[in-house]
């Protein structure tokens, strides 16, 4: 019995170990010199998708320009689950005057004035509509509520300035799952890096769009059907899989230790 309880445990603790150990996956932006991290769980959604959406929200695809679109894998449609626009104003690196003068708009903006703060924790939460900015992530976040008649949203909105410009990053999030959204966008945030990009290559495999030559958006119904990774598979077929693997391993672990003692107590008997 005691036996039987320690591979038990050691199933539970693989099963929690599993998400922990998931690789994440790297976005690297060749033009404007930067990568990040995202979770494994979360794909890219395809340009004609998004472009799609955009057009179904009356902006043009043309004008609104963005780098990439993250999104949380899943069956669901990816502006029904949190998402994040990555987004590059190429404005050079900014000195603190006018680090200062994009903050006093973003103040003016959301009507409150900035508050220097630490971004350090990513499970740190934000006030409505106050800005916070970190001097030593040279980033400001501030998070708002997009309401109306088909949808409502928690934004947050992230700002990071680095040599080559201003990179920004618009988060959203149903209300119900922005707290762990919340988690991601700040974690991408701190894996944001300007440095070595040639050694996180093999890691990246998708290829930066150039937004004057992206091609005229189409609807592909599947695209909002099924949100499969870039490897083929979705993230949540194979955890199904990785557990299914662990339950015939331990169904077989038990039917071991069952035949083992049963020959022992035929043993005995005889």
């Amino acid at each position: 019995m005691k036996e039987m309880k320690r591979i038990l445990l050691l199933v539970l603790l693989g099963l929690l170990i599993y998400p922990v150990f998931s690789e994440a996956k790297t976005y690297i932006n060749w033009n404007a010199e930067y990568y990040v991290d995202y979770p494994e769980d979360w794909y890219q959604v395809p340009y004609g998708t998004v472009d799609f959406f955009l057009n179904s929200q009356g902006v043009d695809p043309e004008t609104y320009t963005y780098d990439v679109v993250l999104a949380e894998s899943g069956d669901a449609a990816f502006f029904n689950v949190p998402y994040a626009f990555l987004h590059f104003q190429p404005v050079g690196k900014l000195s603190r005057r006018e680090i200062d003068s994009v903050l006093d708009k973003i103040s003016k903006e959301y009507g409150n004035e900035w508050a220097a703060g630490s971004l350090k924790d990513i499970d740190r939460s934000f006030g409505m509509a106050r800005p916070v900015y970190d001097k030593k992530y040279k980033a400001v976040v501030v998070k708002s509520r997009i309401t109306s008649d088909v949808t409502d949203k928690y934004m947050l909105e992230i700002r990071k300035f680095f040599k080559n410009g201003v990179f920004v990053l618009l988060g959203y999030a149903p209300e119900e799952s922005f707290e762990k959204a919340n988690k991601v966008f700040l974690g991408l945030l701190h894996s944001f890096s300007d440095e070595n990009l040639e050694a996180m290559a093999p890691k990246d495999s998708f290829k930066v769009v150039d937004v004057s030559t992206r091609t005229a958006p189409t609807y592909n119904e599947e695209d909002f059907q099924e949100t499969a990774t870039d490897e083929g598979m979705s993230d949540s077929a194979k955890i199904i899989i990785y557990i299914a693997v662990l339950i015939v391993i331990m169904a077989a672990v038990i039917a071991a230790i069952f035949i083992k003692k049963k020959k022992s107590l035929d043993t005995t008997d005889n």
